[in-house]
């Protein structure tokens, strides 16, 4: 049985997942930095006079943040109906009653500020190309 203060395996993996992915990713961003560069400045005029699919790639870059809205704001409705709240990869409820209510609550206002300004990203995008799109002033 594995002691309640210390993090389960599945969650240490999935934060070594995470985290060599991360590294991954700004290993591929700084040694094609120049290409992207480059592509940017060939293809910038083409993404200015189309502001919609502008804020379309970045609806789909937030998708895995409007995910974690998901996740959050389930798993906060799971401990405000069940009244108890557990960590990833525990069986037993570590909180219950009333203060698993409450971070059931706080989990939900976390999910719903963050899914309000992830939103924001595609509507910041559209506005930003359509202000520089060919004939405004």
């Amino acid at each position: 049985m594995s002691h309640p203060d210390r993090p389960s395996a599945q969650l240490l993996s999935v934060l070594a997942a995470g985290t060599i992915a991360l590294g991954g990713l700004l290993w591929l961003a700084t040694r094609h930095q120049e290409q992207f560069h480059q592509w940017l400045a060939v293809h910038l005029q083409q993404l200015i006079g189309k502001p919609v699919l502008a804020a379309a790639w970045a609806g789909l870059l937030t998708l895995p943040l409007l995910l974690l809205c998901v996740y959050l704001w389930r798993t906060g409705a799971e401990a405000i109906n069940s009244e108890s709240f557990s960590p990833p990869g525990r069986a037993n409820a570590a909180v219950q009653g009333q203060s698993a209510v409450v971070r059931g609550r706080i989990l939900q206002v976390l999910a719903a500020a963050l899914a309000l300004a992830t939103l924001c990203i595609p509507a910041l995008a559209w506005a930003l190309f359509a202000a520089l799109a060919p004939g405004q002033a």
